[in-house]
């Protein structure tokens, strides 16, 4: 039961992230913003560094946070990112991402999923924003918001030490790792 939720989790965490491009191919900052520079290449971003802040959901046990994140089909102010755990995509899909007001911003994202041998149903929907301070390095920030549903909700939240609805901020770094 307990991988379910945390692989899940992490799904979920991680599909709302975002990253890179914009009309500026030198790497320099977009419309000269320090803290928006947004590098040329696409390909695999290690995450370096990470901490909770505002966390209601106990994620330092019961999330897990992506190992890297990849960058492809980039373009003039957008690209696709797909979240990576352990050499695995965590997504069904990559998560389209746009420049909005010097940061990349990914569309809300949804997971749900059910626990196994329990009457529980978790939602997790989170917003996910990037910025890039040089062509190798980024930082993110994932706000996220975890629902249950069901009869032994109360019991999951007992197992995990939390209470549903729950949100929780998620920070953390990356840097550009050319294969």
């Amino acid at each position: 039961m307990t991988h379910t939720v945390l692989f899940s989790f992490m799904i979920g965490s991680l599909v709302a992230c975002g990253s890179k491009s914009d009309d500026d191919t030198s790497g320099d900052s977009v419309d000269g913003e320090a803290g928006s520079a947004a590098p040329e290449q696409e390909g695999r971003w290690a995450v370096t560094d990470g901490r909770w802040t505002d966390d209601q959901c106990n994620g330092p046990m019961t999330l897990q946070t992506p190992t890297s994140v990849e960058i492809s089909d980039s373009v003039s102010g957008s690209f696709s990112l797909d979240l990576i755990y352990d050499g695995n995509s965590l997504v069904d899909a990559p998560v389209a991402c746009s420049l909005t007001d010097g940061s990349y911003v990914c569309s809300e994202v949804t997971s749900s999923w059910s626990v196994d041998d329990m009457d529980v149903s978790i939602s997790f929907t989170g917003l996910n924003t990037l910025t890039f301070s040089s062509e190798s390095t980024l930082s993110g920030t994932v706000d996220m918001e975890m629902t249950c549903t069901g009869s032994d909700c109360d019991q999951a939240g007992a197992y995990y030490g939390i209470s549903s609805p729950c949100t929780t901020t998620y920070n953390w770094m990356g840097t550009y790792t050319p294969e």
